[in-house]
């Protein structure tokens, strides 16, 4: 079966909050806690990916005591979240309640709800998104008051890369091909992402307004509507759409680590621990490769449901 857009059944989703809860409980109990659990990142397909990565950022840059805590898990989306569908939510703020040291929450969330509603949605689909990302960082603050909470985003695409891909974003983004016609629909889920932070005094959304938006076009933050991210920045699956390479994530770690952690923890000294997720990572790296799905039909009928 092709990466790109694989349906997570319902049963399998459900099958990894039930590990995921039963892990924070476990976790819960430990003692004592990890004292360099300090960046807590969760979401879908894109943290998966990107937790080792932003955790050998901190490595590089002599803040070896900032461990990531990476409860990713592909396929996700920011309604699961909202919702608390398969107690997903309950069990992410287990692990931030049992981890008092934490200090940074980062939200990789959007990008499958974006796929799976623009169809019918259209831009619409960033306003409830929005809304779910909301009702997400306000579970945050009401269970751990003044955690700093870092909004990622995404980057531009490469949407030709293959035949495939051509054919899938016909499907995701009905009428449109074009670069100036695509894009511009994943900055406005940025905006989304920048109202929010502009709501919040303890959310940011990284480099606003325009995020990480550019990253692989080598301008970050003024991303060229009119063209895609080169194809040594996105994954060389040609049946993967919406994913980087591992090179194209460490750039785009290397950007959150600059754009956000470099002025906040200042300059570190060189440290003998490896920056690393925890071993509950794999909850979501044995996933992987697992693409963004265009998600199962009984989330787009409780959405339907919903608006």
């Amino acid at each position: 079966m092709s990466r790109v857009f694989r349906a997570l059944p319902t049963g399998r989703f459900l099958a990894r909050m039930s590990l995921l809860a039963a892990a924070a409980l476990v976790f819960a109990g430990a003692t004592p806690a990890r004292a360099n659990n300090k960046v807590i990142l969760f979401g879908d397909s894109w943290g998966a990916y990107e937790g080792s990565s932003l955790a050998s950022q901190f490595t590089a840059n002599g803040h070896s005591d900032y461990a990531v805590l990476n409860l990713s898990i592909p396929g996700s989306t920011a309604d699961q979240y909202a919702t608390d569908f398969g107690g997903v939510m309950t069990a992410t703020l287990a692990y931030i309640v049992a981890t008092p040291e934490v200090q940074y929450v980062v939200i990789s969330l959007g990008g499958n709800d974006l796929h799976a509603l623009y169809a019918t949605q259209g831009l619409n689909a960033n306003v409830i998104i929005e809304q779910d990302l909301r009702t997400i960082v306000d579970r945050i603050n009401s269970t751990r008051p003044g955690l700093q909470i870092l909004l990622l985003g995404y980057d531009i695409l490469k949407w030709d890369k293959s035949p495939q891909c051509l054919l899938l974003a016909t499907t995701v983004f009905p009428g449109l091909l074009l670069p100036q016609q695509i894009n511009p629909i994943y900055l406005d889920y940025g905006n989304h992402l920048n109202a929010i932070s502009q709501s919040y005094a303890n959310v940011t959304y990284v480099n606003e307004p325009y995020g990480l938006w550019g990253t692989g076009q080598g301008s970050v933050g003024v991303p060229n509507i009119f063209a895609w991210s080169p194809s040594s920045y996105v994954a060389d699956d040609p049946n993967d759409c919406v994913h980087l390479s591992s090179g194209g994530y460490n750039q785009f770690t290397a950007q959150i680590y600059a754009k956000y952690f470099k002025a906040r923890l200042g300059p570190g000294t060189c440290g003998t621990i490896v920056a690393r997720g925890s071993d509950t990572a794999k909850l979501a790296s044995t996933a992987l490769p697992v693409a963004a799905p265009i998600f199962v039909a009984a989330f787009l009928r409780r959405r339907a449901r919903k608006r």
